[in-house]
């Protein structure tokens, strides 16, 4: 009883999809649009040409060939005859031209085959591409639209998932159908193509683990469905095929450029009900498969008798019920899925521009890093060591206002420069005793320069905090007004601007200083407002145009005056100006309070050192610098130029049983060979040398792979003779009074060895620069354009280092030639230079140093 209502069911079921799909897929005589094109006569645009091309078909002609891959649109149903959209299709064109269209299948090979060598007449089986249009005619619109399809094994994840190794997917050999995914795919993964043959073959590589998945069209559903352990799901983002109408027999070109006109004059309607009516035959073909030949005989059978239909009408309907349930909770199922992938895959290519963007950042404010460090260096070194000669008093206030205002540029450059620090969060705020007038006034000492070269009218108005000083980052609060200063003065031409500190609360150990910035400059709309305080953004595309500047400042100034528990604040008006104030609350302490316990460091007394050590600088200029730093603590220098020489001058002290270096410096960048091989090389040789990092590349992250490296320490460029002397005293011991009696002697003439140096040695520079350009080694013509840059800068040589710093990101990154102008240009300057220092031609003012030219 049981196989008896068992096959009941099942015959119920079958009769019902029966019903339901002869009822909704039978739209032949539901469309009530009548057939507007009753020949191919009646296409608009058809010349006479064209017809008597088609009549002399007709007469020449028994039939044409229409060949298919078998697929939702062409299959072979359970009587053995073709069927789906591709007959109704062929039995269109039969009464549109008056000659029979057709329809045979073919395997994807013998179709191809079969239109070049003839057999076949035409296919809607093909993309249109340029490569096929230079062999096959083919129409430009569509005769059917497929979407895109991925088949992989059941229990694999789906594509939009898949990381790690590449990945290995299937096309079908000489389709389209790689190419047109591969530029979505490679947004994806790594993944390597493999053409198969057809189906089975993508079916045996996947069963076997060789190919990850199979990416094809989803009419192919037809042979793919039979297979349990296959699912396939449309591709995201949504790729759709578009196939034409085809041949490659030249004399049938006329029926090709007659249906492009049809297509033109809007024949969708007829192909979209070809395509509905053969979606419909072949569901109903699907269930005529899942049948045994006695059930289909049973149904064809006793479906017809009235009383079987009475006693099973409750069953139908409840039948009826269940099916569509199960339809719309598999289709709201899918529908969720497929969702649910395209949101992944929105969210991971997010991802992947968010970390391009990030590295892009981070590229950038290397490189500032690098190039602000670099003249640095010189400015600040040389400032010191004149410091140390007897010089007007006028000259020493000068010399004393650079090194001040050094020292304050680059305690503010250690900490900005890494962005990414700053949204971290891990930026630390000090808390030491300031006066807040001494802030005030280094303000006003750094940006009076650009205020008296525009005639700007600039006042300052301070409350004053008698016996009182403010708890806090006196750098950051610094950091803060001279960028909204700078700013202030760049984007006002004429007018005035204001600087106000006042006082909203003050108590015993607290006060509230509300703080305001205010010019008459050019002023922004809501719109630039809204996004003026964007990292790497300007109010407008041309601010970087018309007044320079990288867009990190605003961005910094609002992190850190949240960072100190403020909120800055905008206001601005397009032609009238800009106000930018913000409130901090600071902890406070009596003037005349002992402050030592807030200072976490001391001001070092010029040491005095004995010992050797070796500088390995590329950069001759740099090498003056730190040399007479050592000099000037009682240290004696050997310099070597890169770091093959410097390795060669450690061996040969082993060698001669020659105590070692009591400390090597070295640069990170050179030639030949680089400081980190450098001191791989020189820790193999186990001498025991401290080796101290002097690079302008110290971001958090350079710093950190030094460590790994093998590198004791780093010393920055630029540095002061504090950080200097703090790197020698963690290394050597100091000695209590100086070794000789002319160490506080200072080399003279400094400068004047730098420029005897440059025209020494640089008359060949401009030949040896192009004659790398043109042997194509680009990497020597950047470094010499590079250390060239460096030196025209510690020269005060501001065109010449201006044209080599347009020069040399062009020479690093090789995309494109130099343009001759720039070449020109260089070699105009670097002339220049070198005449107005000829006086100085073949003095020897180098005192033992390599001479050698760069």
């Amino acid at each position: 009883m049981e196989t008896i209502y068992k096959r009941m069911f099942s015959i119920f079921s079958a009769i019902l999809l029966s019903i339901m799909l002869l009822g909704c897929g039978n739209t032949e005589n539901q469309s009530d649009k009548p057939l507007v094109l009753a020949s191919y006569r009646d296409i608009p645009g058809i010349t006479s040409d064209e017809i008597a091309a088609i009549e002399a078909l007709k007469v020449s002609t028994d039939s044409f060939v229409f060949g298919m891959t078998s697929s939702t649109e062409a299959f072979i149903n359970i009587n053995g005859e073709i069927g789906g959209s591709t007959v109704f299709l062929c039995e269109w064109l039969t009464k549109l031209f008056g000659i029979p269209f057709i329809p045979e299948i073919f395997s994807w090979s013998d179709l191809l085959e079969g239109l070049k060598n003839g057999e076949i007449d035409f296919t809607g089986d093909l993309t249109s591409s340029e490569e096929r249009k230079l062999t096959h005619f083919m129409t430009e619109g569509a005769i059917s639209e497929r979407t895109i399809y991925y088949f992989s094994m059941i229990d694999s994840e789906p594509v939009f998932r898949i990381t790690g190794s590449p990945r290995r997917y299937a096309f079908l050999m000489n389709s389209t159908m790689h190419s047109r995914l591969q530029s979505s795919l490679e947004e994806l993964a790594l993944y390597e193509p493999v053409y198969v043959r057809d189906y089975t073959h993508a079916y045996e590589l996947m069963k076997k683990g060789e190919v990850d998945a199979y990416f094809t069209e989803n009419i192919i559903k037809v042979h793919l469905d039979l297979y349990d352990d296959i699912i396939g799901k449309p591709f995201f983002p949504p790729h759709f095929n578009s196939v034409s109408l085809t041949t490659q027999n030249p004399a049938l070109e006329p029926v090709i450029s007659v249906m492009q006109k049809a297509m033109q004059s809007d024949i969708n309607s007829y192909l979209v009900d070809f395509n509905n009516r053969g979606n419909s035959e072949y569901l109903r073909h699907t269930l005529s498969i899942r049948l045994t030949e006695e059930e289909r005989e049973y149904i064809l059978i006793e479906a017809q008798r009235p009383w079987l239909f009475r006693a099973i009408g409750l069953s139908i309907i409840i039948l009826a019920l269940i099916f569509v349930l199960l339809i719309r909770s598999g289709n709201t199922k899918e529908k969720l899925k497929i969702i649910v992938e395209q949101r992944t895959f929105e969210l991971e290519k997010a991802k992947k521009t968010a970390e391009t963007a990030s590295l892009a950042k981070s590229v950038f404010l290397a490189n500032m890093s690098h190039e602000i460090r670099t003249p640095m260096n010189s400015i600040i070194g040389f400032a010191e060591l004149a410091l140390g000669k007897t010089v007007e008093l006028q000259v020493r206030h000068y010399l004393e206002k650079i090194v001040d205002s050094t020292k304050w540029l680059l305690r503010i450059i250690n900490d900005i420069l890494d962005i990414s620090k700053i949204e971290s969060g891990k930026i630390e705020l000090e808390n030491v005793p300031f006066d807040l007038q001494d802030v005030i006034l280094q303000c006003q000492s750094v940006i009076y320069s650009g205020i008296k070269e525009k005639n700007l009218d600039f006042k300052v108005f301070v409350d004053p905090l008698p016996g009182k000083k403010l708890i806090g980052d006196s750098v950051r609060l610094y950091q803060v007004l001279i960028n909204l200063l700078s700013n202030a003065i760049k984007f006002t031409e004429t007018g005035k601007i204001r600087l106000l500190s006042s006082i909203d609360i003050l108590n015993d150990n607290q006060a509230s200083i509300y703080f305001e910035v205010k010019d008459s400059g050019i002023g922004m709309n809501q719109e630039q407002i809204k996004k003026v305080f964007d990292p790497f953004t300007q109010a407008d595309s041309s601010t970087t145009r018309n007044y320079g500047g990288t867009g990190l400042g605003l961005a910094i100034v609002k992190n850190i005056v949240e960072l100190m528990g403020g909120k800055l604040e905008l206001e601005s008006s397009l032609g009238v100006g800009s106000t930018f104030k913000f409130t901090i609350l600071f902890k406070t302490i009596d003037a005349y309070v002992n402050i030592i316990n807030y200072n976490d460091s001391n001001t070092l007394e010029k040491p005095y050192f004995n010992g050797l050590i070796l500088v390995c600088d590329d950069n001759q200029m740099n090498q003056e610098v730190i040399c007479d730093h050592l000099a000037n603590v009682g240290l004696k220098t050997v310099a070597a130029e890169n770091g093959k020489i410097g390795v060669e001058m450690v061996k040969e002290r082993i060698q001669k049983g020659e105590k070692p270096f009591d400390l090597i410096f070295m640069d990170m960048f050179m030639p030949v060979m680089d400081g980190t091989e450098a001191t791989a090389k020189i820790i193999e040789l186990n001498t025991g040398s401290p080796i101290v990092a002097m690079t302008a590349n110290v971001m958090l992250s350079d710093v950190e792979k030094y460590k790994e490296n093998g590198i004791s320490d780093c010393l920055g460029k630029p540095f002061s003779s504090q950080e200097l002397w703090c790197i020698l005293s963690k290394y050597l011991a100091p000695l209590s009074a100086p070794v000789t009696d002319d160490l506080e002697k200072l080399q003279n003439e400094l400068h004047k060895k730098l420029q005897t140096y440059f025209v020494n040695n640089y008359q060949t520079l401009f030949f040896k620069i192009t004659e790398a350009i043109s042997s194509g080694d680009l990497k020597l013509a950047h470094r010499l354009v590079h250390t060239l840059k460096g030196n025209a800068g510690q020269l005060n040589e501001p065109s010449l280092r201006s044209i080599a710093a347009e020069i040399e990101p062009l020479l690093r990154d090789g995309t494109a030639p130099v343009p001759e102008e720039k070449m020109n240009l260089l070699e105009k300057e670097l002339t220049l230079v070198l005449e107005k220092l000829s006086p100085l031609l073949c003095e020897s003012m180098w005192g033992g140093l390599n001479t050698q030219d760069v």
